[in-house]
């Protein structure tokens, strides 16, 4: 069972679903339902999806494909930069093709201009698929929309995130 509820009465469905159904897991997934900034204060994007399934209940996992930016790696982006305004926050994340891992991450944008290795406007910069290791794909700051955009941290940080296990990916089955 799939409900769909928004925030001002989520917390009252919740508790009856887990005693209604004891034996079932009751889970809830927020959607953002609109972007956008709000304006004069702070508004609400989301809206909630609450299923009941069964306790042996373990989610599809999701793949990506080389070049296509899709839902795993969503979260990582900040889609109202661009390259021009955050260079440093523009590069490939290396993902493991077989293991889904994060295997490193190529130079930014900064550091491609600071070093000589990029000579051209920031915003002729084109994002190279090609540059990953074997065995790896290149990840690519896109937004939903199909845009160049940044990523949340610059490498250093995403790196040392990853290490510590405070960030992770998930990947993305898509049977085409």
């Amino acid at each position: 069972m799939i409900i769909s509820i928004s925030y001002h009465e989520l917390h009252r469905l919740v508790l009856p679903c887990e005693e209604l159904f004891p034996e079932r897991q009751v889970v809830t997934i927020t959607v953002q339902t609109s972007r956008g900034k709000p304006s004069g204060g702070f508004n609400y994007l989301q809206e909630y999806l609450v299923f009941v399934v069964p306790t042996s209940f373990s989610p599809n996992s999701t793949r990506f494909a080389e070049g296509n930016y899709n839902a795993p790696f969503r979260g990582m982006n900040l889609a109202t930069f661009d390259q021009t305004q955050r260079p440093n926050q523009t590069y490939p994340i290396f993902v493991d093709t077989e293991t889904g891992h994060i295997k490193g991450c190529g130079q930014s944008l900064q550091k491609r201009v600071q070093s000589g290795g990029y000579k051209g406007s920031l915003s002729d910069f084109k994002f190279d698929y090609s540059e990953a290791p074997d065995e790896c794909v290149a990840v690519w700051p896109i937004s939903n929309k199909g845009t160049p955009c940044v990523l949340r941290l610059i490498s250093s940080r995403l790196m040392n995130d990853w290490e510590k296990g405070i960030s992770k990916l998930s990947s993305n089955h898509h049977d085409v």
